[in-house]
Order: C-alpha cells, then sequence, then structure tokens
C-alpha cells in the first residue's frame, strides 16, 4: 500500500510517511523481542534498569508506536489537551526517537540491533529539537501508577514507565529526571 498523498502532487502524509520509513527497523526491533528471550545486558542508562522493566516498556513502544507517534503529533487531541504536543510535519524524527528508544530498551540480543542504531544527525533540520520535544511530551503523558491519572489505568508497570523515562531523556540527549 503507497502511503496517501495529500495537499497537491507530491506532498505525502506525514504520518503515513514516517510509518513507511520506519516499517523495517519496526519489524526488526519486533524480531528482536521475540527471538531473544532471557535477561539481557543494556548499555547507558537502561542498564541501571532490569531486563524485566526495560522489556515492558519495550513490548509497549513496539505494539504501539505509530499510535505514540500519531499522539505525540496530533494537532488536534481530544485529551490532555494541556501536554504540548509537536507538528504533525515531525513524525518522522519521533518515529526515530522512539525506535532508538525501544532499541535501547532491548538491549543487546542475539541479532545486531547496531544496524538499526540511529544518531542524532546535526544535518536533519528539526531533529534534535523533535527528539528533546517528543520526551518532555511522553515524560508528561507515560502513567506507570494508578494515582499518576486516577480513573485509568497505568501504561505500564511503575519500573518500566522509569526506565521508558530514563531511556528516552538519554535518547534526546538532556540530563535524566
Amino acid at each position: 500500500m503507497l502511503p496517501m498523498m495529500t495537499g497537491g502532487v507530491g506532498h505525502m502524509d506525514p504520518y503515513a510517511a514516517a510509518v513507511e520509513q520506519g516499517k523495517e527497523a519496526w519489524v526488526m526491533l519486533r524480531k528482536l523481542l521475540v527471538s531473544s528471550p532471557g535477561d539481557t545486558a543494556a548499555e547507558g542508562i537502561a542498564s541501571m534498569h532490569t531486563h524485566d522493566a526495560r522489556e515492558e516498556a519495550a513490548i509497549k513502544l513496539v505494539s504501539n508506536h505509530e499510535a505514540v507517534m500519531r499522539d505525540v503529533t496530533n494537532p488536534a487531541p481530544k485529551t490532555q489537551e494541556n501536554l504540548e504536543r509537536l507538528g504533525v510535519f515531525d513524525a518522522p524524527f519521533v518515529d526515530e526517537f522512539l525506535r532508538e528508544t525501544c532499541r535501547r530498551l532491548l538491549g543487546q540480543r542475539s541479532g545486531s540491533t547496531e544496524q538499526i542504531r540511529i544518531y542524532m544527525d546535526p544535518m536533519k533540520m528539526g531533529q534534535q529539537k523533535a527528539w528533546v520535544e517528543a520526551a518532555k511530551y511522553l515524560d508528561k503523558r507515560i502513567q506507570g501508577m494508578p494515582e499518576d491519572r486516577p480513573g485509568r489505568a497505568p501504561d505500564m508497570s511503575q519500573q518500566a514507565a522509569a526506565a521508558m523515562r530514563a531511556v528516552m531523556y538519554e535518547v534526546a540527549g538532556l540530563a535524566s529526571l
């Protein structure tokens, strides 16, 4: 299926473009998740979190990455309108950010994750800002305890939320919380 064209000739829907751009990497991340059970070592800040917490957060990202990307860049949110979102044209950068976060959460597994590593590229206008803003948005959005948003079930355990937040901040180049 080809990405939807909008706005005239040559204008691709930014969501479709981001999904298409990251499709192969998300397939690889999903394969790494299911093909390498058991405890895995991690690098950087992820190494300070348990395998189970990192795996739980990675499972959430792998299974919901498109919805998360759309939430981060939603121009007309119906809930949590007070949270500042990014623009729809930042969707490809947000998807990159989510993929690198997931890769680090997965840790070192059999099968190379090096080929799907994403580095911040100073030549990509807007990438760094999008990664920083996505981390800040998701930090406020992720719910790890029922008290965070009474009446709504947590997105993941408190430990998984802490692992994801720490890794997101590291990926974005920010000091952790």
